[in-house]
């Protein structure tokens, strides 16, 4: 899959110092893009559920790396690593969609096309190193709810 716009990354990492800072995700794109992406930031903004849900992931569970997917990707709201593992093909993935006080749902029900394109998303973190090889978790749900089975 290539990213939506050439110019963009298919995901952004927000890291706990992105939690605790003022930066945008405006920031981050062009930290990682270029000036010019920053233009794009409107599209990746967080609501304040998906801001909240982030903050509680990089304050609490410092094992989860998260990562905010392109909006227009058709990858879900976010892609999550579990990296207890120090063996990327060990480390779980997830691939989330949130839904506000919605109970989770797992292997993609509940998403309609959000997450059709969560394999793409999932080979770009391997090509990258951070997982191997295999099957994401699907997975929607309230945000709450998704952080316990992620953390499960």
């Amino acid at each position: 899959l290539q990213p939506v716009s050439p110019r963009l990354p298919i995901a952004v990492r927000l890291t706990p110092a992105y939690a605790r800072s003022r930066n945008t995700l405006g920031d981050l794109l062009a930290r990682v893009a270029g000036p010019r992406a920053r233009g794009h930031a409107s599209l990746w903004r967080l609501s304040s559920r998906e801001w909240a849900f982030a903050r509680r992931v990089l304050l609490e569970h410092s094992r989860l790396w998260l990562w905010r997917t392109d909006p227009r990707a058709r990858a879900g709201d976010f892609l999550v690593v579990d990296m207890s593992s120090p063996e990327p093909g060990r480390r779980r993935r997830f691939v989330l969609d949130l839904k506000c006080q919605a109970p989770v749902k797992t292997g993609g029900g509940g998403a309609g096309v959000s997450l059709t394109q969560a394999g793409a998303a999932v080979a770009w973190l391997e090509a990258q190193g951070i997982v191997g090889a295999g099957p994401p978790l699907l997975a929607t749900g309230d945000g709450a709810a998704l952080i316990g089975l992620c953390t499960g």
